[in-house]
């Protein structure tokens, strides 16, 4: 991201009661509001152009600077504003005050604050922060107007509370190198081949921090986070569904919800939830999601809602094509996220990353085409082509290509069918990804004549499915959703005919 985009950024993270704040902290402001005019001008932006903006807003470059500048400082002051009552805002806020206090010389009102910033610090397990404040404690109760007895007993539960913190803050580091060699080897390779791989695996499971229970919730929830890791990288999906279960259920069950970290719980148990592949416990997830049932506990509701839209959209689209692989009927849910991606796409586009947004698409079309709606499966493929850049996740748009010579066939274009089986083809050659399941289903598209006859399609497809058969009996150990659903589609497609 460009620096001068930086603001763009941050504008488009708003949520709607950040944005009315923002707003409404502007319209109480003396200084003049140009500075409004220029925020109006980011919402919808792109990317920062001082020439256009100069000119849309009839202002020199300089001007427009200053006028950025402020209006972030602005904007973070109104999201400041927004979370002060949050503990970890409420820590740091009383440890500035008692620092203010200190210098001002104000001994027993500092002791107050910083016994507010270590109670909100341990409430958060906000270590440095109640580290820092036992430390300034300490310094408060050395002054010359303390009485000695008081001194040493209030020294002591601060000494205390200092080796206390340290030791918290050392388990933390210990868990972030743990971390850091989980996700080497996660990087490395996502799925264990071989029977080292496994043995290095199961050694990190045995690591003792992955194995007892931490009082500091977020070494709690990394502990979750690494061990969903590793069991993936095993392919031990029940455990994988068995841990991230029970790391939502401990989340849920904290005073304070931190968003990030439930959408990260919750984004996690979905995986784990797809990657298993029981359709009634996905089900149930999707009624749950559905249900907005975190509105009912302590997290920030408007902006969970933004998070959901943003990690869980590709989770539910990759569950409907879990769906569509084992051959269960997609229902008026699935139609529903049909109609929903084709009409907000310009919305979604804003939410997800390009890669994400890619991959849903793709499966959304290929959702369509199994319900019978090839036309919108079409719709949604040519506008993939004509607005994104095909370098960003190639193996997607070798999917997608071939999802549109499948949908091609579908409905009986077999005109345009040989053209774009051979498209698909040269883009996966070209990026080195024409190998196997895509290969077999592609080269035997190939062999269709040019004008072919009912009965030429039909022995093509029935064909195709015994060769799917065979190939699937050698490859059991994928994950379904690693290639697009050829089976069903073409056991669908041929009883269509």
């Amino acid at each position: 991201m460009r620096k001068q985009d930086h603001l763009i950024a941050l504008i488009k993270s708003l949520t709607g009661t950040e944005k009315r704040q923002f707003v409404q902290m502007a319209k109480t402001e003396k200084r003049h509001k140009g500075y409004l005019k220029l925020y109006n001008a980011l919402l919808h932006a792109d990317h920062y152009d001082a020439n256009e903006l100069s000119l849309t807003l009839g202002k020199k470059k300089t001007d427009l600077a200053n006028e950025k500048k402020y209006l972030e400082k602005v904007l973070m002051k109104a999201l400041r504003n927004i979370r002060t009552e949050q503990p970890h805002v409420k820590a740091i806020n009383s440890l500035i005050d008692a620092n203010i206090l200190i210098d001002k010389g104000l001994f027993e009102l500092a002791a107050a604050k910083l016994k507010r910033a270590i109670d909100e610090a341990k409430r958060v397990s906000f270590h440095n922060i109640e580290w820092h404040a036992h430390g300034l404690m300490l310094t408060v109760a050395s002054e010359p107007n303390e009485a000695t007895n008081r001194m040493q007993d209030v020294t002591v539960i601060h000494l205390e509370g200092l080796n206390e913190c340290a030791r918290k803050m050392s388990i933390t580091s210990e868990m972030e190198l743990l971390s850091f060699r989980v996700y080497e080897a996660y990087d490395d390779r996502h799925f264990d081949q071989t029977e080292s791989d496994r043995a290095e695996t199961h050694m990190l499971i045995e690591h003792p921090l992955l194995n007892v229970d931490h009082t500091d919730q977020h070494i709690e929830f990394q502990k979750y986070n690494l061990l969903t890791l590793l069991y993936s990288r095993l392919r031990d999906t029940e455990a994988a569904v068995r841990v991230t279960a029970k790391w939502v259920s401990q989340v849920e069950k904290q005073d304070f919800i931190e968003p990030n970290e439930y959408i990260t719980a919750l984004s996690c148990h979905a995986q784990a939830l797809i990657s298993h592949g029981e359709i009634s416990e996905i089900r149930s997830w999707l009624s749950d999601l559905n249900s907005n049932r975190y509105r009912n506990l302590p997290v920030d509701g408007e902006r969970m809602k933004t998070l959901l839209g943003k990690y869980l959209y590709w989770h539910r689209s990759t569950a409907y094509y879990l769906f569509a692989h084992k051959g269960e009927k997609l229902g008026h849910e699935c139609s529903q996220f049909v109609d929903d991606h084709i009409q907000e796409w310009e919305d979604t586009v804003q939410i997800l990353s390009a890669n994400h947004f890619i991959t849903a698409t793709v499966r959304i079309a290929c959702c369509s085409l199994l319900m019978g709606r090839a036309q919108d499966a079409l719709s949604m493929l040519n506008r993939l082509f004509n607005e994104f850049d095909m370098n960003v996740h190639p193996r997607r748009w070798g999917e997608a290509k071939t999802l549109y010579a499948m949908t091609l066939l579908s409905i009986g274009e077999y005109k345009l069918f040989p053209s774009a089986v051979k498209n698909a083809i040269y883009f996966l050659k070209k990026r080195e990804l024409y190998q196997s399941l895509d290969r077999l289903v592609l080269a035997h598209f190939a062999q269709l004549p040019v004008e072919p006859e009912i009965g030429d399609v039909a022995i093509l497809l029935k064909d195709l499915g015994s060769r799917i058969n065979e190939w699937n009996v050698g490859n059991s150990g994928l994950t379904p959703t690693e290639n697009l659903p050829y089976l069903v589609w073409s056991e669908q497609t041929f009883s269509e005919l």
